[in-house]
């Protein structure tokens, strides 16, 4: 299991720690959400357009994180438009 204090200092959370939820941004919220999926530890990351809403240096910690969780063991299904730019044992693509 995940030390939350660490989680938080990861996505560059910290100056926001006490700040209600209401009151993020659309990538600051992203960055929540990402910080508690490392936190719960699930061996399968669903993920619904990860990028969105988020600055290049967000996009590339998701990427990180996405290339850690999978090197780690674990699985991540992405659907998105965009490059997800890691590197994968594989890739499955697909269009409705």
């Amino acid at each position: 299991h995940v030390d939350a204090t660490v989680v938080i200092e990861r996505p560059h959370l910290a100056r926001l720690r006490d700040v209600p939820a209401q009151y993020l941004s659309a990538g600051q919220k992203r960055r929540v959400a990402l910080a508690r999926l490392i936190v719960v530890d699930r061996p399968l990351w669903l993920l619904d357009e990860p990028f969105a809403a988020l600055d290049a240096s967000g996009r590339s910690l998701v990427a990180e994180l996405i290339q850690q969780h999978c090197a780690g063991g674990g699985m991540a299904i992405i659907a998105t438009h965009e490059p997800l730019g890691i590197d994968a044992a594989r890739i499955l693509l697909a269009r409705q």
